[in-house]
């Protein structure tokens, strides 16, 4: 088992459509983020040696933007409504190429990990952003 939940990868960010950054900082420990937020002025440590970051407005998830795309697999395996909106591929292939086209030539922090704890059943993920303490966060 790796520390922090990380999985090992071969492949670069280019496996993600993004062609190029600016700088890509490759899973970074939790200590290394904190530096790196603070360096970057995006928080300050509290009193009590937190890290506190103001998000402005955007204070948290909204439960209208969770967005899953309908397919032959999905279809019939997600309880659509409210909180499961489908999308169609074509719409999710517009959203990630502006996504992708938004990250060219930023600062990257990205964190190669895992959701679960059984090998059979985990889910391998990448998280990509570009901001150390939203890294840290996820």
């Amino acid at each position: 088992m790796h520390q922090y939940g990380l999985i090992p990868t071969a492949n670069g960010i280019e496996t993600s459509g993004i062609k190029k950054a600016k700088s890509i900082h490759w899973n970074l420990t939790p200590a290394e983020l904190v530096e790196e937020a603070i360096k970057n002025n995006e928080g300050r440590i509290t009193d009590t040696g937190a890290l506190m970051c103001d998000t402005g407005k955007f204070t948290g998830r909204s439960p209208k933007d969770r967005f899953i795309v309908e397919d032959d697999k999905t279809r019939d395996t997600v309880w659509w409504g409210n909180v499961n909106i489908p999308i169609s591929e074509d719409q999710f292939d517009r959203l990630h190429q502006k996504m992708v086209a938004f990250l060219e030539d930023k600062d990257l922090y990205v964190r190669d990990a895992y959701a679960g704890a059984d090998k059979t059943y985990r889910l391998n993920l990448r998280v990509i952003n570009t901001l150390a303490w939203q890294n840290l966060f996820c």
